[in-house]
């Protein structure tokens, strides 16, 4: 069974009851919709699509999923098997390699057809600060413990790509 978790992750964390973070759903309800993604974008399917980038989806479900660590062990996680949640882009079979970070990711992690690797830089006990890196290693997002959403980096901040 294929899991389509970027396009439906909003609708699903709206399911859960969390609304601490932007998602796809509420971009779209507050009538924010992205001006600046284009079909060449991670993250764009199509050209006027209201999706998340790859990027600030996989850093949204990290911090869901760093709050809900923090919450049972009093401080982050500072490697990403740690966290216990898969990710691929864009979809998957549970049995494919890459979608569960394993120990010997310690803080860096590249998911299966991932743009980016994402890199624990921080984590102690009362922050975290996660980056995403390009394909050249440049920090390109970034997300620190009490962010409203990822933040586009060279952008004003708590800013990101989609939420102006």
């Amino acid at each position: 069974m294929k899991n389509y978790r970027g396009v439906f992750c909003g609708w699903m964390l709206l399911a859960a009851g969390f609304t601490g973070l932007p998602t796809l759903s509420t971009a779209a309800v507050a009538g924010t919709p992205p001006t600046n993604v284009t079909a060449d974008q991670p993250g764009a399917d199509q050209p006027g699509d209201i999706e998340l980038p790859e990027a600030e989806t996989f850093l949204n479900l990290a911090a869901e999923a760093m709050a809900k660590y923090h919450k049972t062990h009093g401080t982050y996680a500072s490697q990403w098997h740690q966290l216990h949640f898969d990710y691929a882009y864009p979809t998957y079979h549970m049995s494919d390699p890459d979608i569960w970070p394993l120990p010997k990711n310690k803080n860096q992690w590249h998911p299966r057809g991932s743009h980016y690797t994402y890199v624990i830089v921080a984590a102690r006990q009362n922050t975290f600060l996660v980056r995403a890196l390009d394909s050249k290693g440049k920090p390109t997002y970034e997300l620190r413990q009490g962010m409203l959403y990822p933040q586009l980096l060279g952008q004003p901040k708590n800013k990101s790509s989609v939420h102006k």
